[in-house]
Protein backbone atom coordinates (compact mmCIF):
# COMPACT_ATOMS: atom_id res chain seq x y z
CA UNK A 1 0.00 0.00 0.00
CA UNK A 2 2.75 2.29 0.93
CA UNK A 3 4.23 1.66 -2.39
CA UNK A 4 0.80 2.54 -4.16
CA UNK A 5 0.55 5.68 -2.42
CA UNK A 6 4.21 6.39 -3.26
CA UNK A 7 3.21 5.91 -6.80
CA UNK A 8 0.37 7.51 -6.77
CA UNK A 9 1.99 10.43 -5.06
CA UNK A 10 4.97 11.08 -8.35
CA UNK A 11 2.25 10.79 -10.79
CA UNK A 12 0.72 13.56 -9.31
CA UNK A 13 4.11 15.95 -8.48
CA UNK A 14 4.58 14.82 -12.26
CA UNK A 15 1.28 15.97 -13.41
CA UNK A 16 1.50 19.44 -11.46
CA UNK A 17 4.82 19.78 -13.00
CA UNK A 18 4.15 19.34 -16.25
CA UNK A 19 4.25 22.30 -18.98
CA UNK A 20 1.12 22.52 -21.34
CA UNK A 21 1.82 25.00 -24.32
CA UNK A 22 -0.96 27.33 -24.69
CA UNK A 23 -1.99 29.42 -27.75
CA UNK A 24 -4.26 32.39 -26.82
CA UNK A 25 -6.23 33.83 -30.02
CA UNK A 26 -7.51 37.76 -29.68
CA UNK A 27 -10.67 38.95 -30.64
CA UNK A 28 -8.96 41.05 -33.23
CA UNK A 29 -7.01 37.89 -34.49
CA UNK A 30 -7.54 36.61 -38.19
CA UNK A 31 -10.37 35.05 -39.21
CA UNK A 32 -8.39 32.47 -41.40
CA UNK A 33 -5.80 32.08 -38.55
CA UNK A 34 -8.50 31.15 -36.23
CA UNK A 35 -10.13 28.46 -38.54
CA UNK A 36 -7.19 27.22 -39.48
CA UNK A 37 -6.13 26.36 -35.86
CA UNK A 38 -9.73 24.72 -35.28
CA UNK A 39 -9.19 22.93 -38.40
CA UNK A 40 -5.88 21.42 -37.24
CA UNK A 41 -6.86 20.81 -33.24
CA UNK A 42 -9.82 18.81 -35.20
CA UNK A 43 -8.42 15.30 -34.93
CA UNK A 44 -11.39 13.39 -32.77
CA UNK A 45 -12.75 10.46 -34.52
CA UNK A 46 -14.96 12.26 -36.54
CA UNK A 47 -13.52 15.19 -37.87
CA UNK A 48 -15.42 18.47 -38.35
CA UNK A 49 -16.39 19.39 -41.76
CA UNK A 50 -15.60 22.86 -42.78
CA UNK A 51 -19.56 24.13 -42.04
CA UNK A 52 -19.60 22.82 -39.17
CA UNK A 53 -15.91 24.60 -37.86
CA UNK A 54 -17.70 28.01 -39.36
CA UNK A 55 -20.23 27.16 -36.84
CA UNK A 56 -17.85 27.54 -33.83
CA UNK A 57 -15.81 29.82 -35.22
CA UNK A 58 -18.03 32.86 -36.39
CA UNK A 59 -20.86 32.38 -33.82
CA UNK A 60 -23.53 35.11 -34.16
CA UNK A 61 -26.66 36.24 -35.71
CA UNK A 62 -25.75 35.58 -39.03
CA UNK A 63 -24.69 32.09 -38.27
CA UNK A 64 -28.12 31.57 -36.58
CA UNK A 65 -30.38 32.86 -39.60
CA UNK A 66 -28.12 30.46 -41.73
CA UNK A 67 -29.56 27.66 -39.56
CA UNK A 68 -33.27 29.62 -39.98
CA UNK A 69 -33.16 29.75 -43.75
CA UNK A 70 -31.94 26.02 -44.26
CA UNK A 71 -35.55 24.87 -42.20
CA UNK A 72 -37.54 26.99 -45.06
CA UNK A 73 -40.14 24.19 -46.73
CA UNK A 74 -39.39 25.16 -50.44
CA UNK A 75 -35.64 25.06 -49.64
CA UNK A 76 -36.07 21.25 -48.02
CA UNK A 77 -38.47 20.07 -50.79
CA UNK A 78 -36.27 21.15 -54.13
CA UNK A 79 -33.38 19.31 -52.09
CA UNK A 80 -35.65 16.27 -51.14
CA UNK A 81 -34.73 16.96 -47.78
CA UNK A 82 -37.44 15.44 -44.68
CA UNK A 83 -35.02 16.71 -41.88
CA UNK A 84 -32.56 18.76 -41.02
CA UNK A 85 -28.66 17.22 -42.41
CA UNK A 86 -27.01 15.94 -39.43
CA UNK A 87 -23.58 17.30 -40.72
CA UNK A 88 -24.87 20.50 -41.59
CA UNK A 89 -24.39 20.52 -45.23
CA UNK A 90 -27.69 22.04 -46.04
CA UNK A 91 -26.47 24.98 -43.93
CA UNK A 92 -23.63 25.67 -46.04
CA UNK A 93 -25.60 25.40 -49.31
CA UNK A 94 -27.97 28.43 -48.11
CA UNK A 95 -24.29 29.99 -47.14
CA UNK A 96 -23.50 29.55 -50.80
CA UNK A 97 -26.47 31.87 -51.98
CA UNK A 98 -25.71 34.37 -48.89
CA UNK A 99 -22.07 34.81 -50.23
CA UNK A 100 -22.92 35.37 -53.71
CA UNK A 101 -26.01 37.37 -52.45
CA UNK A 102 -23.72 39.88 -50.52
CA UNK A 103 -20.44 40.23 -53.05
CA UNK A 104 -22.41 38.90 -56.58
CA UNK A 105 -19.91 36.37 -58.72
CA UNK A 106 -18.02 39.47 -59.93
CA UNK A 107 -15.91 40.17 -56.51
CA UNK A 108 -15.40 35.96 -56.09
CA UNK A 109 -12.51 35.07 -55.78
CA UNK A 110 -11.13 31.14 -55.32
CA UNK A 111 -10.69 28.97 -53.48
CA UNK A 112 -14.68 28.80 -52.36
CA UNK A 113 -13.60 27.62 -48.84
CA UNK A 114 -11.65 31.20 -47.89
CA UNK A 115 -14.87 32.92 -49.68
CA UNK A 116 -17.44 31.29 -47.59
CA UNK A 117 -15.42 32.03 -44.59
CA UNK A 118 -14.99 35.55 -45.43
CA UNK A 119 -18.52 36.19 -45.70
CA UNK A 120 -19.51 34.63 -42.40
CA UNK A 121 -16.71 37.12 -40.71
CA UNK A 122 -17.95 40.26 -42.54
CA UNK A 123 -21.42 39.53 -41.92
CA UNK A 124 -21.06 37.27 -38.65
CA UNK A 125 -23.15 40.13 -36.57
CA UNK A 126 -25.57 41.52 -39.04
CA UNK A 127 -28.66 43.36 -38.46
CA UNK A 128 -32.29 42.82 -38.50
CA UNK A 129 -32.71 44.54 -41.59
CA UNK A 130 -29.92 43.44 -43.67
CA UNK A 131 -31.61 39.29 -42.01
CA UNK A 132 -34.52 40.47 -43.94
CA UNK A 133 -33.31 41.55 -46.68
CA UNK A 134 -31.06 38.33 -47.31
CA UNK A 135 -34.33 35.96 -46.03
CA UNK A 136 -36.79 37.73 -48.41
CA UNK A 137 -34.41 36.54 -51.56
CA UNK A 138 -33.87 33.78 -50.29
CA UNK A 139 -37.48 32.57 -50.70
CA UNK A 140 -37.97 34.77 -53.88
CA UNK A 141 -35.52 32.61 -55.43
CA UNK A 142 -36.88 29.36 -54.15
CA UNK A 143 -40.52 30.18 -55.08
CA UNK A 144 -38.81 31.12 -58.98
CA UNK A 145 -37.09 27.84 -59.15
CA UNK A 146 -39.57 25.59 -57.85
CA UNK A 147 -42.33 27.60 -60.34
CA UNK A 148 -39.59 26.91 -63.50
CA UNK A 149 -38.58 23.16 -62.83
CA UNK A 150 -40.29 21.55 -60.02
CA UNK A 151 -38.78 19.34 -57.01
CA UNK A 152 -37.48 16.99 -59.48
CA UNK A 153 -35.20 18.99 -61.62
CA UNK A 154 -33.97 22.05 -59.84
CA UNK A 155 -30.75 22.14 -59.14
CA UNK A 156 -30.17 18.78 -61.54
CA UNK A 157 -28.44 18.49 -64.67
CA UNK A 158 -29.93 17.73 -68.25
CA UNK A 159 -27.72 16.25 -71.03
CA UNK A 160 -28.86 16.09 -74.48
CA UNK A 161 -29.44 13.31 -76.69
CA UNK A 162 -28.33 12.30 -80.29
CA UNK A 163 -29.90 10.68 -83.43
CA UNK A 164 -30.87 7.71 -81.66
CA UNK A 165 -31.89 8.96 -78.17
CA UNK A 166 -33.42 12.08 -76.99
CA UNK A 167 -32.40 13.98 -74.44
CA UNK A 168 -32.53 12.92 -70.28
CA UNK A 169 -32.54 14.51 -66.46
CA UNK A 170 -29.98 13.40 -64.33
CA UNK A 171 -32.23 11.03 -61.71
CA UNK A 172 -30.76 11.86 -58.33
CA UNK A 173 -27.44 14.05 -57.90
CA UNK A 174 -27.44 17.39 -56.54
CA UNK A 175 -24.97 19.89 -58.48
CA UNK A 176 -24.05 22.74 -56.76
CA UNK A 177 -22.58 24.78 -59.58
CA UNK A 178 -26.05 24.96 -61.38
CA UNK A 179 -27.98 25.36 -57.55
CA UNK A 180 -25.37 28.35 -57.34
CA UNK A 181 -26.48 30.34 -60.44
CA UNK A 182 -30.09 29.52 -60.38
CA UNK A 183 -30.17 31.34 -57.00
CA UNK A 184 -28.01 33.94 -57.56
CA UNK A 185 -30.07 34.88 -60.71
CA UNK A 186 -33.45 34.44 -60.20
CA UNK A 187 -33.34 35.88 -56.34
CA UNK A 188 -34.46 39.24 -57.63
CA UNK A 189 -36.48 38.55 -60.60
CA UNK A 190 -40.19 39.87 -60.48
CA UNK A 191 -42.50 36.86 -59.50
CA UNK A 192 -45.13 38.00 -61.92
CA UNK A 193 -42.93 38.34 -64.61
CA UNK A 194 -41.15 35.02 -63.88
CA UNK A 195 -44.56 33.65 -64.56
CA UNK A 196 -45.57 35.01 -67.55
CA UNK A 197 -42.24 33.44 -68.88
CA UNK A 198 -42.37 30.18 -67.11
CA UNK A 199 -41.97 27.83 -69.84
CA UNK A 200 -39.82 30.24 -72.02
CA UNK A 201 -37.27 30.18 -69.03
CA UNK A 202 -37.46 26.46 -68.64
CA UNK A 203 -36.98 25.55 -72.48
CA UNK A 204 -33.87 28.22 -72.49
CA UNK A 205 -32.34 26.48 -69.54
CA UNK A 206 -32.60 23.05 -70.82
CA UNK A 207 -31.24 24.62 -74.44
CA UNK A 208 -28.28 26.06 -72.32
CA UNK A 209 -27.42 23.16 -70.87
CA UNK A 210 -27.61 20.42 -73.59
CA UNK A 211 -26.55 22.65 -76.78
CA UNK A 212 -24.42 25.68 -75.12
CA UNK A 213 -20.53 24.23 -74.96
CA UNK A 214 -18.97 26.82 -72.66
CA UNK A 215 -21.56 26.57 -70.11
CA UNK A 216 -21.11 23.23 -70.33
CA UNK A 217 -17.35 23.46 -69.62
CA UNK A 218 -18.18 26.11 -66.77
CA UNK A 219 -20.03 23.49 -65.24
CA UNK A 220 -18.12 20.26 -65.38
CA UNK A 221 -14.02 21.76 -65.58
CA UNK A 222 -12.50 23.74 -62.60
CA UNK A 223 -16.26 24.85 -61.19
CA UNK A 224 -14.29 26.66 -58.34
CA UNK A 225 -12.18 28.85 -60.44
CA UNK A 226 -12.75 32.53 -61.00
CA UNK A 227 -12.89 32.17 -64.72
CA UNK A 228 -15.68 29.05 -64.06
CA UNK A 229 -17.60 31.00 -61.91
CA UNK A 230 -18.03 33.80 -63.42
CA UNK A 231 -18.71 32.52 -66.82
CA UNK A 232 -21.53 29.98 -66.01
CA UNK A 233 -23.25 33.31 -63.97
CA UNK A 234 -22.95 35.52 -67.23
CA UNK A 235 -24.13 32.77 -69.27
CA UNK A 236 -27.16 32.25 -66.89
CA UNK A 237 -27.67 36.11 -66.66
CA UNK A 238 -27.65 36.52 -69.99
CA UNK A 239 -30.21 33.83 -70.82
CA UNK A 240 -32.48 35.03 -68.23
CA UNK A 241 -33.22 38.49 -68.12
CA UNK A 242 -32.96 38.36 -72.03
CA UNK A 243 -36.14 36.34 -71.87
CA UNK A 244 -37.49 38.17 -69.00
CA UNK A 245 -37.38 41.69 -71.13
CA UNK A 246 -40.01 40.06 -73.72
CA UNK A 247 -42.53 39.34 -71.00
CA UNK A 248 -44.15 41.86 -69.21
CA UNK A 249 -45.48 41.16 -65.63
CA UNK A 250 -49.12 39.70 -65.11
CA UNK A 251 -51.21 39.37 -61.87
CA UNK A 252 -52.43 35.97 -62.77
CA UNK A 253 -50.65 32.86 -64.21
CA UNK A 254 -50.33 29.03 -63.62
CA UNK A 255 -47.24 27.14 -62.49
CA UNK A 256 -45.66 24.26 -64.70
CA UNK A 257 -46.95 22.22 -61.51
CA UNK A 258 -50.49 23.50 -62.02
CA UNK A 259 -50.58 23.14 -65.41
CA UNK A 260 -49.26 19.55 -65.22
CA UNK A 261 -52.19 18.88 -62.70
CA UNK A 262 -54.51 20.17 -64.68
CA UNK A 263 -53.66 18.93 -67.87
CA UNK A 264 -53.69 14.90 -65.99
CA UNK A 265 -57.26 15.58 -64.92
CA UNK A 266 -58.36 16.42 -68.01
CA UNK A 267 -56.25 16.88 -71.46
CA UNK A 268 -59.54 18.64 -72.84
CA UNK A 269 -59.68 21.73 -73.66
CA UNK A 270 -62.64 23.78 -71.38
CA UNK A 271 -63.47 25.93 -74.40
CA UNK A 272 -63.39 23.93 -77.44
CA UNK A 273 -63.44 20.61 -75.97
CA UNK A 274 -60.33 19.48 -78.23
CA UNK A 275 -57.61 17.25 -77.25
CA UNK A 276 -54.65 19.14 -75.87
CA UNK A 277 -51.62 17.90 -77.37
Amino acid sequence: RCHLLMHDEELQDRIQDYSLRTVTLLKQSDADLKFEIFERLNTGSEPLNDMELRNCVYRGTYNALLKELAEEPDFRALLGLSRADKRMRDVELVLRFASFYHATYLKYTSPMKRFFNQDMERHQNLTPSEAEALKKAFKNALQNIRSILGQEQAFKRYYPGDTSKSGRWEPKKFNASLYDVLMGVLWDKDRNQVMAALDSLREGWIDLMANNSDFREAIERSTSSQEMVRRRFDLTRNLFEGILREHRPQPRCFSRELKQQLFSADPTCAICSQAIS
